[in-house]
Protein backbone atom coordinates (compact mmCIF):
# COMPACT_ATOMS: atom_id res chain seq x y z
CA UNK A 1 0.00 0.00 0.00
CA UNK A 2 1.51 3.37 -1.34
CA UNK A 3 1.88 6.38 1.68
CA UNK A 4 -1.19 8.99 1.47
CA UNK A 5 -0.26 12.77 0.21
CA UNK A 6 -1.49 13.52 4.44
CA UNK A 7 1.20 10.77 4.99
CA UNK A 8 3.93 12.12 3.23
CA UNK A 9 2.59 15.64 3.75
CA UNK A 10 3.39 15.10 7.96
CA UNK A 11 6.49 13.03 7.63
CA UNK A 12 7.82 16.24 5.73
CA UNK A 13 6.33 19.18 7.87
CA UNK A 14 7.70 16.65 10.82
CA UNK A 15 11.22 16.96 9.37
CA UNK A 16 11.04 20.32 8.47
CA UNK A 17 9.86 21.30 12.44
CA UNK A 18 12.88 18.88 13.48
CA UNK A 19 15.27 20.81 11.28
CA UNK A 20 14.33 24.53 12.17
CA UNK A 21 13.85 23.86 16.12
CA UNK A 22 17.26 21.97 15.99
CA UNK A 23 18.86 25.35 14.42
CA UNK A 24 16.57 27.12 17.11
CA UNK A 25 17.33 25.70 20.10
CA UNK A 26 21.05 25.90 19.01
CA UNK A 27 20.93 29.80 19.02
CA UNK A 28 18.76 30.12 21.92
CA UNK A 29 20.18 27.79 24.49
CA UNK A 30 22.80 30.55 25.45
CA UNK A 31 19.47 32.70 26.66
CA UNK A 32 17.75 30.04 28.11
CA UNK A 33 20.62 30.11 30.85
CA UNK A 34 19.50 33.20 31.83
CA UNK A 35 15.92 32.71 32.64
CA UNK A 36 14.89 32.11 36.14
CA UNK A 37 13.61 28.34 37.17
CA UNK A 38 9.80 29.31 37.15
CA UNK A 39 10.22 31.07 33.77
CA UNK A 40 12.29 27.71 32.41
CA UNK A 41 9.07 25.47 34.18
CA UNK A 42 6.54 27.56 32.37
CA UNK A 43 8.59 26.96 28.93
CA UNK A 44 8.47 23.11 29.55
CA UNK A 45 4.60 23.08 30.65
CA UNK A 46 3.39 25.06 27.49
CA UNK A 47 6.01 22.77 24.92
CA UNK A 48 4.14 19.48 27.23
CA UNK A 49 0.82 20.32 26.08
CA UNK A 50 1.45 20.72 22.73
CA UNK A 51 2.91 17.47 22.52
CA UNK A 52 0.62 15.88 24.35
CA UNK A 53 -2.41 16.95 22.53
CA UNK A 54 -0.27 15.64 19.16
CA UNK A 55 0.28 12.15 21.18
CA UNK A 56 -3.02 12.31 21.67
CA UNK A 57 -4.30 12.69 18.20
CA UNK A 58 -1.19 10.02 17.23
CA UNK A 59 -3.15 7.63 19.58
CA UNK A 60 -6.66 7.92 18.51
CA UNK A 61 -5.33 7.70 14.94
CA UNK A 62 -4.57 4.27 15.80
CA UNK A 63 -7.71 3.46 17.50
CA UNK A 64 -10.86 1.04 15.67
CA UNK A 65 -12.90 3.43 13.94
CA UNK A 66 -15.84 3.05 16.42
CA UNK A 67 -13.85 4.10 19.12
CA UNK A 68 -12.16 7.03 17.63
CA UNK A 69 -15.25 9.47 17.82
CA UNK A 70 -14.90 9.13 21.56
CA UNK A 71 -11.37 9.95 21.76
CA UNK A 72 -11.97 12.82 19.24
CA UNK A 73 -14.62 13.81 21.90
CA UNK A 74 -12.11 13.74 24.69
CA UNK A 75 -9.65 15.20 22.64
CA UNK A 76 -11.86 18.07 21.89
CA UNK A 77 -12.79 18.44 25.67
CA UNK A 78 -9.27 19.09 26.97
CA UNK A 79 -8.11 21.45 24.04
CA UNK A 80 -11.34 23.39 23.91
CA UNK A 81 -11.20 24.06 27.76
CA UNK A 82 -11.22 27.30 29.49
CA UNK A 83 -7.84 26.70 30.15
CA UNK A 84 -6.85 26.02 25.91
CA UNK A 85 -7.04 29.60 24.50
CA UNK A 86 -4.76 31.19 26.97
CA UNK A 87 -2.37 28.55 27.05
CA UNK A 88 -2.58 29.05 23.04
CA UNK A 89 -1.64 32.34 22.88
CA UNK A 90 1.16 32.43 25.64
CA UNK A 91 2.48 29.48 23.45
CA UNK A 92 1.85 31.76 20.20
CA UNK A 93 3.74 34.32 22.11
CA UNK A 94 6.89 32.90 23.48
CA UNK A 95 6.82 31.19 19.93
CA UNK A 96 7.27 34.52 18.17
CA UNK A 97 9.38 36.12 21.57
CA UNK A 98 12.19 33.08 21.15
CA UNK A 99 12.44 33.29 17.25
CA UNK A 100 12.34 37.02 16.99
CA UNK A 101 14.83 37.35 19.40
CA UNK A 102 16.62 35.39 16.81
CA UNK A 103 16.06 37.25 14.09
CA UNK A 104 17.17 40.22 15.57
CA UNK A 105 19.67 38.69 17.18
CA UNK A 106 21.55 37.58 13.56
CA UNK A 107 20.45 41.28 12.06
CA UNK A 108 22.41 43.23 14.74
CA UNK A 109 25.58 40.79 14.76
CA UNK A 110 25.03 40.76 10.58
CA UNK A 111 25.49 37.29 10.62
CA UNK A 112 22.89 36.50 8.32
CA UNK A 113 20.95 38.53 4.71
CA UNK A 114 18.44 40.69 5.63
CA UNK A 115 15.64 38.65 3.59
CA UNK A 116 16.71 35.25 5.00
CA UNK A 117 15.80 37.09 8.36
CA UNK A 118 12.17 38.49 7.31
CA UNK A 119 11.40 35.03 5.71
CA UNK A 120 12.23 33.59 9.34
CA UNK A 121 10.05 36.12 11.04
CA UNK A 122 7.04 36.07 8.30
CA UNK A 123 7.54 32.02 8.64
CA UNK A 124 7.65 32.14 12.42
CA UNK A 125 4.61 34.08 12.38
CA UNK A 126 2.50 32.03 9.93
CA UNK A 127 3.25 29.15 12.70
CA UNK A 128 2.72 31.19 15.15
CA UNK A 129 -1.04 31.87 13.96
CA UNK A 130 -1.89 28.54 13.63
CA UNK A 131 -0.60 24.95 13.67
CA UNK A 132 -2.25 23.80 10.88
CA UNK A 133 -2.45 23.33 7.47
CA UNK A 134 -2.56 26.26 5.43
CA UNK A 135 -0.20 28.60 8.08
CA UNK A 136 1.22 25.95 10.10
CA UNK A 137 2.62 23.99 6.73
CA UNK A 138 3.62 27.41 5.23
CA UNK A 139 5.26 28.99 8.26
CA UNK A 140 7.53 25.78 8.84
CA UNK A 141 8.47 25.56 4.98
CA UNK A 142 9.07 29.68 5.07
CA UNK A 143 11.39 29.24 8.92
CA UNK A 144 13.21 26.14 6.76
CA UNK A 145 13.92 28.38 3.45
CA UNK A 146 15.35 30.90 6.29
CA UNK A 147 17.95 28.50 7.78
CA UNK A 148 18.62 27.21 4.84
CA UNK A 149 19.61 30.55 3.07
CA UNK A 150 21.07 31.49 6.17
CA UNK A 151 23.41 28.14 6.78
CA UNK A 152 23.94 28.57 2.92
CA UNK A 153 25.00 32.02 3.34
CA UNK A 154 27.51 31.46 6.30
CA UNK A 155 29.34 28.58 4.63
CA UNK A 156 29.17 31.13 1.24
CA UNK A 157 30.97 33.24 3.47
CA UNK A 158 33.29 31.26 4.92
CA UNK A 159 34.53 29.48 1.31
CA UNK A 160 35.18 33.09 0.09
CA UNK A 161 37.22 34.13 3.33
CA UNK A 162 38.99 31.23 3.14
CA UNK A 163 40.01 31.75 -0.84
CA UNK A 164 40.64 35.30 0.15
CA UNK A 165 43.48 34.63 2.89
CA UNK A 166 45.06 31.50 0.55
CA UNK A 167 45.57 33.77 -2.40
Amino acid sequence: MLPSYDMIAGAISNLVVLLGLTYLVSAVVPYLRRLSASNRTLLLGLAFGGIAIGAFVGKANELPPREQGDAATLIHSVSHSSIAHPIYLVASLLWMAAMLAVVLALWREGLAPRLALVLLAIGAAAFARSHVRPWGAAGMAAVFAGVLWIELAARYEQRRVGDAYRA
